[in-house]
């Protein structure tokens, strides 16, 4: 691992007033290294989250206990968690984090099977629920007719979708499906919802849509 070294591992910047002594350079932040080695044992998923100053007044539990709740396959959604629990503690205060989540799989017998069970389908059926928010640029040629032109702040379109997120996650998985169709049909602003009888896109096969919509499908 590279380290810088020691004459430049503090970044140097200077305050100048009009005063001498304030012109002296300071070290404003380390550049250094700091490095922790953990063992983790095949078979497991671990969580990741990179927290700033802002966020430290959420403690190790409530971090482990959003990391539970969205892993092992929604990093962005306990991100957007954790930032949004910070800022309803911290009102007009500049809230950011990062999540991963690690999956290690054991190798040996079985994996291949493992493998051949999670392959990956070679097309999906896809339903999605759309908000819009004010300051779009351009026109939505998708745009669900009949929609009034939103009011809401891309801000508050993201914390409306976590919430109804976290709401089916937490029912029976049995259900789930028509449970969020209903959302569809109710809340969607895309056209789509109106498509009978799925309300959803339809099929989308591998490498016939955006990355990110494909990698959530």
């Amino acid at each position: 691992l590279w380290v810088p070294a020691p004459a430049d591992e503090a970044l140097r910047v200077t305050r100048a007033l009009g005063c001498k002594d304030l012109k002296t350079p300071t070290a404003l932040l380390s550049a250094g290294l700091s490095a922790e080695v953990v063992e983790l044992e095949p078979g497991t998923c671990v969580g990741i989250a990179l927290l700033p100053n802002s966020l430290s007044s959420l403690g190790d539990a409530e971090v482990a206990r959003q990391l539970a709740r969205h892993g092992p396959h929604r990093p962005r959604a306990a991100a957007l968690r954790l930032a949004l629990e910070g800022s309803d503690r911290a009102p007009g205060t500049a809230m950011g984090t990062v999540c991963a989540f690690l999956d290690f799989e054991a190798t040996g017998i079985g994996g291949t099977a493992k493998r051949a069970r999670m392959a990956k389908p070679e097309r999906v059926r896809i339903s999605h629920i759309l908000l819009r928010w004010v300051g779009l640029k351009g026109e939505d040629e998708f745009a669900r007719p009949g929609i009034e032109l939103p009011t809401r702040t891309q801000a508050l379109a993201e914390r409306e979708l976590l919430e109804l997120l976290e709401e089916l996650a937490s029912q029976d998985p049995k259900t789930l499906g028509a449970k969020f169709k209903a959302q569809v049909l109710k809340r969607s602003e895309c056209a789509s919802a109106l498509n009978v009888p799925y309300a959803d896109l339809g099929w989308i096969e591998q490498g016939g849509a955006e990355p990110p919509l494909e990698a959530a499908a």
